[in-house]
């Protein structure tokens, strides 16, 4: 008798495990369930997407043109803002260079009247 209950206690353990474990596996498949209808619905609606553009092939012709041209403008822009921006590093590599020139050449002349200032005293004080 106590064999029998031990192995009904058994069986019920095992079926709690299997329960949990069904459960659990329940769970992961409703949510690949969700997973997967949030997928269909999305590609429904890309599907009626589709059909409306191939419904209307006059539509889909001007739409490509549209953006064809969209894209013609967008890389004719783009270079032009290239060329803007060369022009650009170019005008400061200039500016920087005769910056620099200035300044050596304003260095130059303050050493140049500095010497002389120098001297000019030296003159001066030799007379008194």
């Amino acid at each position: 008798m106590s064999c029998l209950l031990s192995t009904f206690a058994k069986a019920a353990n095992n079926a709690d495990d299997n329960l949990l474990t069904l459960q659990k596996h329940n769970k992961e498949l409703e949510m690949h369930l969700l997973e997967l209808q949030n997928a269909n619905n999305a590609l429904s609606l890309e599907l009626d997407h589709v059909k409306a553009l191939a419904a209307d092939p006059l539509k889909v012709s001007e739409e490509n043109k549209r953006l064809v041209a969209q894209y013609e403008a967008t890389k004719r822009e783009n270079n032009t803002l290239v060329a803007e921006n060369q022009d650009l590093k170019d005008q400061v590599k200039q500016n920087t260079f005769i910056n620099g020139s200035i300044a050596v050449i304003l260095g130059m002349l303050a050493t140049l009247m500095i010497q002389h200032l120098i001297r000019s005293k030296k003159r001066y004080s030799d007379w008194a």
